[in-house]
């Protein structure tokens, strides 16, 4: 007999009344019944699990796991503590944060699943806002002997290091205190208690769960990690520091689809050679990489954020400071990054933050042809080992990809509807839609990398779009059913902004849209092209 955690599948049991009548005619016994649907921990054999009707996943309770987390190794002296540069390729844009301001954050919570926190630090203050939620059953209390945890929590909280030091953090202990090993139960258990929390304080509400670590794939664990999805949980994983050649796809959480993944780059906006790539679809030398425009794509890599030499507390000494290295680091910045967002669309869900995070990203990742040099690109966030299954490589500076930004908080002024929304029409339709333009908003325009195809209208006065999709307009040959990308520009304050938007024409159902051909327009053939179908989001603007 052993103790086992499964996952029922709901086509086959309707509730779970059903659910658990199957299990005891099975001759398992229920041990625990968790708060994730149909999933329950049970006694019994092997054999009893695997032949009971509708198990979706199950793993041995006591199933170890191996876990990475970045080694940090801390150097003699003192680091600077200075914060990063904030001087951004974009004037109009902010990188990263501002140094002073404790509000960053403020009223959004963070649930660090990691090696537990020590409050000692110079950095965290006299009262740092830390809730201790779950330890593991294997460790002793809630501290942290490893260093690990209290590192990624300075990023965060830091008073002098922290990217938003107004937010609140929930200590999920779920390591050992002598090692990085867990087993499966260690993670479901800490996954449970972050989702019964939630739910108990405002489940409306977006809030973010930060996994600065990787472990091997588990089919249960995963499963559940998507159901925390769809709770409004915003899930921030690290990519993995075994290097270009080690598909991200072989780890959790991070080669989830569904995942907001952070990979790193240096000071230069080069992504690290430790950042486990995407290995993408090989492509045709003739044809060029176009940008996958929506996050609702299969991008492994969701975002990059700086993740070299990166100042961080020290555990082994409160005043000191050392430089950590690796995608940990990045998925820290990002998850802090992300609380920024939720203060400013305070009003939205977790899935629509990633998306503007993602799509800001890519407008900073990008500069007008018309007005850069190739020094100008060699700033960008680029791949220059992308490794495709071929064997072949990508061409240095070649592919770009989304970095992390921060919100301005007058940007949502310029209009109401915020970049990255996706705008559905019909096809066979006539559609008006109003991206809601600022009263003060001037110089509205659309970009001139992006202009609109002849089907689609823009009234600058009104920013309203109207899309003709119609076999009059000459729609059944010039336009199939799929996602276009535009964007436009305007003035507000003196600066200028861009939000960008996506038309998605559908030909029976809005649903369609998430597996739909997108395109993108090519200025050099004035055209609307078909998207390759990478794995990474990638751009075309790099030559």
């Amino acid at each position: 007999m052993a103790n086992y955690i499964i996952s029922l599948d709901s086509s086959t049991h309707a509730n779970a009344g059903a659910a658990e009548l199957a299990i005891t005619n099975a001759g398992l016994s229920i041990t625990k019944t968790y708060s994730f649907p149909l999933t329950y921990g049970v006694s019994g054999t092997t054999s009893q699990v695997g032949g009971l009707a509708g198990v979706s996943e199950y793993a041995e309770n006591g199933t170890a796991l191996t876990s990475t987390l970045d080694a940090f190794t801390a150097e003699s002296g003192t680091v600077d503590v200075g914060h990063l540069d904030t001087t951004a390729i974009n004037p109009n844009y902010q990188y990263y944060w501002h140094p002073l301001d404790a509000t960053l954050g403020a009223g959004q919570t963070i649930y660090l699943v990691d090696t537990g926190f020590d409050s000692a630090h110079q950095e965290f203050g006299e009262d740092p806002d830390v809730t201790d939620l779950h330890s593991a059953p294997s460790a002793t209390g809630y501290g942290d002997t490893d260093g690990h945890g209290t590192k990624m929590a300075s990023l965060i909280l830091g008073t002098g290091i922290g990217s938003a030091s107004g937010a609140s953090i929930q200590n999920v202990k779920m390591f050992n205190d002598n090692t990085t090993e867990f087993t499966a139960g260690d993670v479901v258990d800490a996954l449970e208690a972050i989702l019964i929390h939630h739910r108990a304080n405002d489940a409306a509400k977006p809030k973010i769960v930060l996994f600065a670590w990787s472990m091997t794939k588990n089919a249960l664990i995963d499963a559940k990690l998507n159901q925390m999805l769809a709770e409004n949980l915003m899930l921030v994983a690290s990519a993995g520091n075994a290097g270009n050649g080690v598909d991200v796809d072989t780890i959790t959480p991070g080669g989830l689809d569904t995942i907001t993944t952070a990979g790193a780059h240096d000071h230069s906006f080069v992504a690290t050679t430790f950042t486990q790539m995407p290995i993408i679809d090989y492509v045709d030398d003739d044809v060029t990489p176009f940008r996958r425009g929506l996050v609702q794509n299969a991008a492994k890599i969701d975002i990059f954020a700086i993740g070299k030499d990166v100042c961080v507390a020290d555990l082994a000494n409160v005043a000191n400071y050392v430089p950590a290295s690796g995608t940990s680091v990045s998925a820290a910045m990002v998850a802090g990054i992300a609380t920024h967002y939720m203060n400013l669309y305070s009003s939205t869900s977790a899935e629509t933050i990633k998306s503007y995070m993602v799509t800001r990203g890519n407008e900073m990742a990008r500069l007008p042809r018309s007005t850069s040099t190739a020094e100008d690109y060699k700033t960008l966030l680029s791949y220059d080992t992308l490794t495709y299954p071929s064997g072949k490589i990508a061409e240095y500076n070649k592919v770009s990809l989304s970095i992390l930004s921060c919100p301005m908080t007058s940007e949502v002024t310029f209009t109401n509807i915020p970049s990255g929304r996706l705008l559905n029409v019909a096809h066979g339709s006539t559609t008006t839609i109003d991206i809601g333009l600022a009263a003060d908003a001037t110089d509205i325009a659309i970009l001139d990398f992006s202009p609109l195809p002849p089907w689609m209208a823009f009234d600058a006065a009104t920013g309203i779009v109207t899309v003709t999709a119609t076999v009059a307009a000459g729609c059944a040959e010039s336009l199939a059913p799929g996602v276009y990308h535009f964007a436009v520009k305007g003035t507000k304050a003196t600066k200028v902004y861009v939000e960008e938007y996506s038309i998605g024409v559908y030909a029976t159902a809005e649903s369609e849209l998430n597996t739909s051909t997108e395109y993108y327009y090519d200025d050099d053939e004035e055209d609307y092209e078909e998207v390759i179908q990478y794995s990474a989001s990638i751009n075309n603007y790099i030559k």
